[in-house]
């Protein structure tokens, strides 16, 4: 099995899959998996345009200078759906306009990528408070991304929706463990809710200094993250084959909380924060025997 893009696909294609495999490895290489090469690209400028907006507020400073910097995804995102307007020429942009030529995504879900973004608790970088807080925010991020990915894969079912949901979430959460344990700021990524019930010392969190309070904190945020993730494997039977190459994007999340579970729910174990080089051959094993 070949992962990657063909040759023949233009400058756009190939640089937005490049943004993805620098950023985001494991969704690169669940992406690649993918054998119709539309879908691909569509999947790939999705996640190249996601990674677009993060980047843009991630890199500065003051929340003030990430909104200007992100004008310029909004006004293109704008002139792609306006019917009497071209949009500027940028590779992300040429790539989400044949996407949402291609699958007609609907506008608001894109725009939600941004507004959700552009929020004041997020520019600041404030902590959730609450486990339903952070759902919600991921629900309107995540999750749009991967409902946008079902309609790149031209699956449109009630089921896949409540499995994307749940998706979202699981995807999520495993994400902020990985982030806790390898920040290299002072910041909390964990719902202070967590915290808080668990008694945990948020020093020894930030230094990265293991204790038994913790590990059962993160016992506990491993378990929400894996009954979602229990949650859509119980619909296996219900998720129509067209929509298992999005669904196998779960292959990271889901070993990483397998390997979390090994570890005895130590974050810190550097094992942890290796890549998986064996991720391509696992997805493989997935797609010959028709799974996710």
């Amino acid at each position: 099995m070949r992962f990657g893009l063909a040759k023949k696909l233009p400058f756009s294609a190939t640089h937005c899959a490049q943004l993805v495999k620098k950023a985001e490895w494991e969704n690169f290489i669940c992406i690649s998996s993918v054998s119709d090469i539309e879908k691909r690209r569509s999947l790939f400028a999705l996640r190249a345009f996601n990674i677009a907006i993060l980047t843009s507020i991630e890199k500065v400073s003051q929340p003030a200078f990430a909104q200007a910097r992100i004008t310029f995804l909004k006004t293109g995102l704008a002139d792609i759906y306006a019917k009497d307007k071209v949009h500027a020429e940028h590779p992300i942009l040429d790539e989400l306009s044949f996407a949402v030529n291609s699958h007609k995504y609907p506008k608001a879900w894109l725009q939600r990528l941004i507004s959700e973004r552009l929020k004041d608790d997020r520019l600041t970088k404030q902590p959730f408070e609450t486990l339903k807080d952070f759902e919600k925010y991921h629900e309107a991020t995540t999750g749009s991304l991967w409902l946008l990915s079902l309609m790149s894969a031209n699956v449109k079912d009630v089921n896949c929706d409540v499995a994307a949901k749940h998706a979202a979430r699981c995807v999520a959460l495993a994400n902020i463990l990985r982030a806790q344990a390898v920040m290299k700021t002072r910041e909390i990524v964990i719902p202070l809710e967590f915290i808080a019930a668990h008694k945990v010392d948020m020093r020894r969190l930030v230094e990265k200094k293991n204790d038994e309070k913790i590990e059962e904190m993160i016992f506990d945020i491993a378990t929400v993250a894996h009954a979602n993730l229990t949650k859509i494997q119980s619909m296996r039977s219900k998720i129509p084959d067209q929509a298992h190459d999005i669904f196998r994007q779960l292959t990271g999340a889901e070993t990483y909380l397998k390997n979390l579970q090994a570890k005895n729910f130590n974050l810190f174990d550097p094992s942890l924060s290796v890549r998986n080089d064996f991720l391509a051959l696992q997805i493989f094993k997935k797609k010959m025997k028709r799974e996710f």
